[in-house]
């Protein structure tokens, strides 16, 4: 379909960040690549082209490029995405080893919108991994409070968390949880073995 689009109109950029999306989940990082330059030569005051091509050049290991893109993509004004792209920044700053930074722009997306559970919990996760088990512990219970946000990895921090903490009895529960609603993940069989450090 987007291929028919470009025939059609080969000058439309949407299609083109799309087909940048598409090659970057098939692993064909040259031909998204391309199709991200070309979607942003032909609207480049386009914040969600910017997005998109951030989060694939952080994918490709290339932070700088990523951080450069990121930020221009909240100067744009037109631009009305700045929580999902400070998310997405945050989580590339982490993948980048920038905790401290993580967290200040992880935070900043937290504010814009506290029932993110995403944000919450990455917010939560820069927080365990700088030692601050406290803060960590306050922003994913909150995200452990909504149901349907408990995934593997959030219920594996909780258990984590309570591990550092020496809180054995949540360590079991929250572990509980986290066979039971989830016995094949990897997380599931990390606490069966004990495996609290990784």
């Amino acid at each position: 379909e987007v291929k028919q689009s470009l025939l059609a109109r080969p000058d439309l950029p949407e299609a083109y960040n799309l087909r940048g999306l598409i090659y970057g989940a098939l692993n064909e990082p040259r031909l998204a690549e391309d199709s991200f330059q070309r979607a942003l030569r032909l609207a480049p005051r386009d914040g969600a082209v910017m997005h998109n091509y951030a989060w694939f050049v952080c994918q490709m290991r290339r932070f700088d490029d990523a951080e450069s893109m990121f930020l221009k993509a909240l100067a744009e004004p037109q631009y009305r995405e700045a929580q999902r792209t400070l998310l997405a920044r945050g989580v590339c700053l982490v993948r980048a080893d920038r905790l401290t930074q993580a967290q200040d722009v992880l935070s900043r997306a937290y504010e814009m919108d506290p029932a993110n559970p995403f944000t919450g919990y990455h917010l939560s996760e820069v927080l365990f991994m700088r030692g601050e088990y406290e803060r960590a512990d306050f922003y994913l219970q909150r995200v452990l409070a909504q149901a349907q946000s408990a995934r593997p990895r959030s219920l594996w921090l909780a258990v984590r968390l309570a591990h550092r903490r020496g809180d054995d009895a949540e360590v079991r529960l929250w572990g509980q949880r986290l066979r039971e609603r989830f016995p094949q993940a990897p997380e599931a069989l990390r606490f069966e073995q004990g495996r609290f450090d990784e």
